[in-house]
């Protein structure tokens, strides 16, 4: 037999207030309507669901069996309504993120535990790719919002750019290098060392290649090749080799690994750091607030620098 998840609900209801009065009044109905639904659940039972010999009315075995399930159904009732509260005010929910490796690591990943510290109920998943790769993730709905530096590709009419930061890459290395010790150094003082090339495709692999072309210098001493953020600060930091890094991870955990930008004044492009998106009628309340999350903390003075 199959029961109205309704019916059991109203018979937890009428045990928690001890009468159908209280009941009735709690469940915005009226006491004979509610009396008649216990009747006809009765009479399509063929059992007692209430003793009503005393007063209050007390539950029969079956009664109680029943109030149990209704309890079951109000508590699911009320945990899912506190899950589409939580959803729509954006404190809750899966945020998934898609950016360049070194930038998210160094920089964005550093944010997230504040963010979840206002807003516990919110998860993250963080995935990496460039340029091309962060558009189709936002647009295929592999990604809700990206970290993309602008002027690597235009950004098309079907998605949104909001800009965060203008910054550019610089040219780092290990404290105590002695490329430091220099008095006055020089640009060409950057060709006595190896280098750490960073990954294929990158802004920063385009930045150096650049800063290498201005020194003409055909061929770079490739000491490290690609490799994670974590890899490359490791070896940067145990070697006397020079890379290319974004200025606010340098700014943000160059101390940490005992990493510093090079005082080389070398060209690189200042690029726009922000957000891609769908439209924004198409973002959920999450990403709404993690946007204005990261404006706010941009805004207020947070290190600024380019993507990887």
């Amino acid at each position: 037999m199959k029961l109205d998840a309704k019916h059991l609900a109203t018979i937890e209801v009428i045990r928690r207030e001890r009468g159908l009065s209280r009941a009735a009044l709690a469940l915005g109905t009226s006491q004979p309507a509610l009396s008649r639904l216990v009747s006809d659940l009765e009479i399509r039972l063929d059992a007692p669901i209430f003793d009503r010999s005393a007063r209050p009315w007390s539950l029969t075995k079956l009664g109680a069996s029943l109030a149990m399930q209704g309890a079951s159904i109000l508590r699911a009732q009320e945990l899912a309504g506190r899950e589409v509260q939580e959803f729509r005010s954006g404190t809750k929910g899966m945020l998934r993120i898609a950016g360049p490796p070194f930038f998210t690591d160094g920089v964005i990943s550093r944010l997230l535990p504040r963010f979840r510290d206002r807003y516990g109920g919110v998860s993250f998943s963080v995935s990496y790719g460039y340029g091309g790769e962060l558009k189709d993730a936002v647009r295929h709905g592999r990604a809700d919002l990206a970290l993309f530096p602008r002027g690597v590709g235009e950004i098309e009419e079907d998605l949104a750019f909001a800009p965060l930061i203008e910054a550019h890459n610089v040219v780092a290395c290990r404290e105590g290098h002695p490329i430091l010790k220099l008095a006055y150094p020089r640009p060409l003082a950057l060709l006595d060392y190896g280098w750490i090339v960073p990954p294929q495709g990158s802004p920063l692999a385009a930045d150096m290649e650049m800063v290498l072309s201005e020194l003409e210098m055909q061929e770079a001493d490739v000491v490290f090749e690609g490799g994670s953020l974590a890899s490359v600060l490791c070896f940067l930091e145990g070697s006397d080799c020079l890379t290319v890094l974004p200025e606010t991870t340098v700014a943000e955990i160059g101390s940490q690994f005992g990493i510093q930008a090079v005082p080389i004044q070398v060209r690189t492009p200042r690029r726009s750091i922000g957000i891609l998106s769908r439209s924004a009628r198409e973002l959920d309340n999450t990403s709404r607030i993690f946007v204005r999350f990261l404006e706010d903390h941009f805004r207020s003075g947070g290190n600024a620098g380019p993507l990887t």
